[in-house]
C-alpha cells in the first residue's frame, strides 16, 4: 500500500516537510496519500452493539459507585482519569487534533499519538511515535509485551490490534476495565461508537480478546504504585504531626519557664516584704 510509508517513524520529518510545502495543490495530493486510510474490511469480533451498550451502562454504574481520590502523577489512577476526560473529543477536520498539534505532526492517523499524549499528561513513560508497530516493538524490547492469549493482562495495559488486511499491528486502545477475562472496556483515539480504527474521535469500546488478533497483544505500562503515593502523603502528615508536637513541647517548656520565673519573683517579693516588716 502506498500509504504505508506514512507510519514509518523515520519518515515523520518528511511528512512534516510535505505538509509545510507552499504549493497547496502538491500539499493536498501528498496529504491524500499520507492521511487517507479506512477500515477496509477490518471486522472486529466484538459483542453485538446492544450487548456493548449494556456492558457500558453497567460499567458507568460501577464507576459512579466507586469513590475517586486525587491521583498523583505517574499512577494508574491519573492515567485513567486523563483517559476518561478525553472521551467524545472529535477531530476537526479529518485527522486534525490537539494531539497531533502537540506531537508536532498533525493531519495523520492519530490513535498512537493520542496514547502518547495521555501518557505525557499522566506522567507515564511511553515511546513517542505515531507508528503502532514501533510502539509494540518498544514494549517487546523491554520485556513488557503480553501476547493475545496472555492471562496476566491488567487494567492500564495498551492493546495493540493486529489488522490482517494490512499484515501488521494497526490500532491501539487502552484497557480501562474488564467485563470478563475475554471482554474488555477500552478507550482509544481515532475510533468511534461503531468500533472503527479511523473513526475520528476518542471513544469507549467493548472489545473481545479475539479482536486483538493473532499477532496483536498488550503493552504493560509502568505506573508508580498507588501505595507509594499514599505512603508519601502519610509521611507528609506524620512529619506535620511531629512538627506540631515539637512546637507544643517548646511552648510547654516556655510556659513552664515562665511559671518558674513567676514563682521566683513571688518568693523574692515575699522575702523583701518580710525584711521591711522586721524594720518597722
Amino acid at each position: 500500500m502506498p500509504g504505508e510509508v506514512r507510519y514509518d517513524p523515520s519518515a515523520d520529518p518528511v511528512v512534516l516537510r510535505m505538509q509545510r510545502t507552499p504549493d497547496e495543490k502538491l500539499r493536498r495530493s501528498i496529504e491524500k496519500v499520507v492521511v487517507e486510510e479506512s477500515d477496509n474490511g477490518w471486522k472486529p469480533t466484538d459483542p453485538p452493539k446492544a450487548e456493548c451498550a449494556r456492558i457500558l451502562r453497567e460499567h458507568d454504574k460501577l464507576r459512579r459507585a466507586t469513590p475517586v481520590e486525587a491521583a498523583g502523577p505517574g499512577t494508574l489512577e491519573r492515567f485513567l482519569e486523563v483517559q476518561y476526560s478525553q472521551v467524545s473529543y472529535q477531530e476537526v477536520p479529518r485527522n486534525r487534533t490537539k494531539y497531533g498539534r502537540w506531537y508536532g505532526m498533525d493531519g495523520v492517523a492519530w490513535c498512537h499519538i493520542y496514547q502518547c499524549w495521555v501518557c505525557a499528561q499522566s506522567g507515564v513513560p511511553l515511546i513517542r511515535t505515531a507508528y503502532t508497530p514501533t510502539g509494540a516493538d518498544w514494549f517487546k524490547g523491554r520485556g513488557l509485551w503480553r501476547p493475545q492469549s496472555s492471562k496476566t493482562i491488567a487494567v492500564g495495559d495498551l492493546i495493540y490490534f493486529y489488522w490482517p488486511n494490512m499484515g501488521r499491528i494497526a490500532h491501539i486502545e487502552a484497557l480501562v476495565a474488564f467485563h470478563d477475562s475475554n471482554t474488555f472496556i477500552t478507550i482509544g483515539g481515532n475510533t468511534n461508537s461503531g468500533g472503527s480504527r479511523t473513526g475520528g474521535m476518542v471513544a469507549r469500546q467493548v472489545r473481545s480478546r479475539a479482536t486483538v488478533g493473532r499477532y496483536g497483544g498488550f503493552g504493560r505500562l509502568t505506573f508508580k504504585a498507588s501505595e507509594d503515593v499514599m505512603n508519601a502523603k502519610q509521611e507528609a502528615k506524620l512529619d506535620a504531626a511531629v512538627k506540631a508536637a515539637k512546637d507544643a513541647v517548646k511552648l510547654g517548656h516556655t510556659a513552664k519557664n515562665a511559671a518558674k520565673k513567676a514563682v521566683e519573683i513571688g518568693q523574692a517579693n515575699a522575702a523583701a516584704l518580710k525584711r521591711i516588716e522586721s524594720k518597722l
